[in-house]
């Protein structure tokens, strides 16, 4: 059998490409414009375990001068509140929350069916205090 010098080039070309593409881990950018900046203005990450569910909180940055107040840059926040149920194949929900000037989450508390927090937010001395309260279906402000 005779091969020229072009089937054999062709031939190892196929060879080389084949192998050097496969189990390759391939690095690719997300062109969705809205996950990368979801992800680029997550600034806080809260895991909490319930005895029935897990939650997962993230605090979004939403941007300088997103407060509106007056000669300031200041910026507000919004939560994006994950919840999911405890099982092999777990369903989960995705609540959004906000936005709030300078909020602080504290004091949790797990309900069986629903977890309290309490959210205090706004600026120094006005600032407000409310209930979270996370269910599987639902997050209420209260």
């Amino acid at each position: 059998m005779h091969f020229n010098m072009k089937t054999i080039s062709i031939l190892f070309c196929l060879f080389l490409a084949s192998s050097t593409s496969y189990g390759q881990v391939q690095i690719k950018e997300i062109q969705y414009i809205d996950q990368k900046s979801l992800l680029t203005q997550i600034d806080t990450v809260i895991f909490i375990k319930g005895k029935n569910m897990g939650i997962t909180i993230f605090r979004v940055n939403n941007g300088s001068g997103s407060a509106h107040l007056p000669e300031s840059d200041e910026v507000s926040h919004s939560f994006l509140i994950s919840v999911s149920e405890y099982d092999e194949n777990p369903e989960s929900r995705l609540f959004s929350l906000g936005p709030f000037i300078n909020p602080k989450l504290s004091s949790n508390k797990d309900m069986g069916e629903s977890y309290s927090l309490q959210i205090s937010y706004g600026v120094n001395m006005q600032r407000k205090k409310n209930r979270l309260i996370i269910a599987f279906d639902s997050v209420q402000l209260r």
